[in-house]
């Protein structure tokens, strides 16, 4: 089993009065998390930080993800991640206009 799936499968799972239960809908939750947090940390690293469409596609993607699963509100998701991205300003140096 991939380590990453591992890990996650482990934080899914609870100890009570000395027996092991398995939280399958939150290993799901914790998988689509993952998941929405490797398409936040490339709008973070890519190269095209300029690219104010590209931004708001994938902060849009991350909240539809989100929404569908139930794990935040679509506006909160897309409102934090946008943020986030543009917090220090806005640099539309190299947009093109249509």
């Amino acid at each position: 089993m991939n380590p990453r799936i591992q890990e996650l499968a482990e934080q899914a799972e609870t100890k009570e009065i000395g027996y092991y239960f398995f939280d399958k809908e939150k290993f799901a939750e914790l998988i689509v998390r993952e998941c929405t947090d490797i398409m936040y940390n490339s709008m973070q690293d890519t190269k095209q930080s300029y690219d104010l469409a590209y931004h708001a596609m994938l902060a849009q993607l991350i909240a539809d993800i989100n929404d569908q699963f139930g794990i935040e509100s679509k506006g909160e998701k897309f409102e934090t991640a946008f943020r986030k991205k543009f917090e220090g300003g806005l640099d539309l140096s190299g947009q093109e206009t249509p």
